[in-house]
């Protein structure tokens, strides 16, 4: 299984959320600037950060997880999980399968369409 990737994912997810979450915090500031504070009201700013940042880091993993709830055993590739996934859309798809298709024969339009 690509355990590695499906982590790097949970991590990054965890991480983007948590950065949410601080940005929240420094926004109450401009709501209630006597309330949170970074002098006298330095806690309360923390304190409504840290919290938001932990729920939009789970909020963050969470949707991760719905997208990729298990990490896709070794023998698939990639390629092969676009081709069996219904949300992958088909002209890309199509776009995908034409491109490799053209990597595979770089002469292919020179012998179709011959110049005159």
């Amino acid at each position: 299984m690509k355990w590695e990737i499906w982590i790097k994912g949970i991590i990054a997810a965890a991480i983007s959320g948590g950065a949410n979450g601080v940005v929240t915090g420094f926004a109450a500031i401009g709501i209630d600037p006597g309330h949170f504070n970074l002098t006298a009201g330095l806690n309360h700013t923390l304190a409504i950060g840290g919290v938001s940042a932990a729920i939009s880091a789970v909020l963050g993993v969470a949707l991760y997880l719905r997208q990729s709830p298990l990490p896709p055993p070794d023998d698939v590739s990639i390629a092969e999980l676009e081709r069996n996934d219904p949300r992958f859309d088909r002209d890309i798809r199509k776009e995908a399968q034409q491109a490799r298709r053209a990597d595979a024969n770089p002469n292919a339009d020179a012998n179709s369409n011959p110049q005159s």
